[in-house]
C-alpha cells in the first residue's frame, strides 16, 4: 500500500498514453509503473528462493472510489510486458520541469507504507520555530481547518507507520496557553486533506519548513513579510521559477527515497509551474 501523487502537468508522455488526454494518460502511466514495480519485487522474492517467477501468478486487489474491492489475477510476465511499453519514453522525462527528483517519470511520487519512523522525526524537526512567517502561517491554518489527526491515529492502529504514536511539536508553553501541534495533524494535513492540492496550499506548506527562498533570503522573521507577501502575490510561473528556489537539503536516510522531503519538493515543483497535486491515498 502506498500513497501516490503526481504533479499535474501535461507532458508528451501523458498525451500519449491518454490518447491526447493527459488526465487520462497520469492514470496509465501510474499503473505501468505500479507493474513495473510489483514485477520487480515479485522477482526478487523469488530469486531468494531459487525459483524463476515468469510463469508465476498474483493476486492484485484494487479498491475503487466506492470502496468496493476488486481482485485480479495475473502473472509476472504480463505486469512486464504492460510495463515494458515505458522504455521508449524514459528520456523524454529528463529535461521535464515537472521532474522534482530528476528521475525517469519523475513526476509521480510513491509515500511506502509503513511511514519510516525517521521520514516522521524529520518531517517535525523541519517546522519553522514560534514567531517566524512558516510558524505563524502554519498554526494559523492547523487552527482553522480544525484537523484533529484521527485518521492517522488510525493508521497507526493498523501499522501503517512505525511509530505505533506521534510526537508533539509544542511551539509556546504558557500558564494558560499551549501552541502545538502534532504528527497526527501533520501528516493528516499533508496527505489526506484533500485528493487535489490547489497552487496556493503547494505554496504554503513547503513555507511551514522554511523549505523555499525568494531572492536568495527565506522569509522567516517579521522583517520579512515583505517577501512573503510577494511570494503569495506572484502569478507568473517564470517569475516563479526564475526567483524562487527549493533550499531544503536532502536528508541521507536507510531507506531512499526520503519520502516527506520529495512530497514537499513535489509540491514546491506544483506551485513553480502553476500547477496542482493529485494525491491518492
Amino acid at each position: 500500500m502506498s500513497v501516490d501523487y503526481i504533479v499535474e502537468h501535461p507532458c508528451d508522455v501523458k498525451r500519449h498514453f491518454g490518447d491526447g488526454d493527459p488526465e487520462v494518460g497520469t492514470m496509465g502511466l501510474l499503473d505501468m509503473l505500479k507493474a513495473r514495480d510489483r514485477a520487480r519485487v515479485f522477482r526478487e522474492a523469488a530469486a531468494q528462493q531459487g525459483d524463476d517467477a515468469g510463469d508465476s501468478t498474483m493476486t492484485i486487489i484494487t479498491v475503487l472510489p466506492d470502496g468496493q474491492s476488486v481482485e485480479q489475477v495475473v502473472s509476472v510476465a504480463d505486469l512486464e510486458k504492460e510495463a515494458a511499453r515505458l522504455m521508449n519514453w524514459e528520456k523524454t522525462c529528463a529535461d521535464c520541469p515537472a521532474n522534482a527528483p530528476g528521475r525517469p517519470f519523475g513526476c509521480i511520487g510513491v509515500m511506502n507504507y509503513p511511514i519510516p519512523a525517521e521520514d516522521e522525526n524529520w518531517l517535525l524537526d523541519q517546522l519553522q520555530p514560534y514567531r517566524t512567517i512558516g510558524n505563524d502561517a502554519l498554526l494559523g491554518i492547523m487552527k482553522a481547518s480544525r484537523v484533529k489527526g484521527r485518521d492517522v491515529a488510525a493508521m497507526r492502529s493498523q501499522g501503517m507507520c512505525e511509530l505505533a504514536e506521534g510526537r508533539d511539536v509544542v511551539f509556546k508553553r504558557g500558564i494558560f496557553r499551549r501552541l502545538s501541534v502534532t504528527a497526527d495533524q501533520m501528516i493528516q494535513y499533508l496527505i489526506f486533506r484533500s485528493n487535489r492540492l490547489a497552487e496556493g496550499v503547494c505554496l504554503m506548506i513547503p513555507l511551514w519548513f522554511g523549505a523555499v527562498q525568494i531572492d536568495g533570503r527565506i522569509p522567516a522573521s517579521m522583517d520579512d513579510a515583505g517577501y512573503f507577501t510577494e511570494l503569495l502575490q506572484m502569478d507568473d510561473p517564470h517569475e516563479r521559477q526564475a526567483r524562487t528556489v527549493f533550499v531544503l537539503p536532502r536528508p541521507r536516510f536507510r531507506h531512499a527515497p526520503p519520502a516527506f522531503f520529495e512530497y514537499l519538493h513535489f509540491l514546491y515543483t506544483a506551485w513553480s509551474l502553476g500547477t496542482t497535486i493529485w494525491i491518492d491515498a
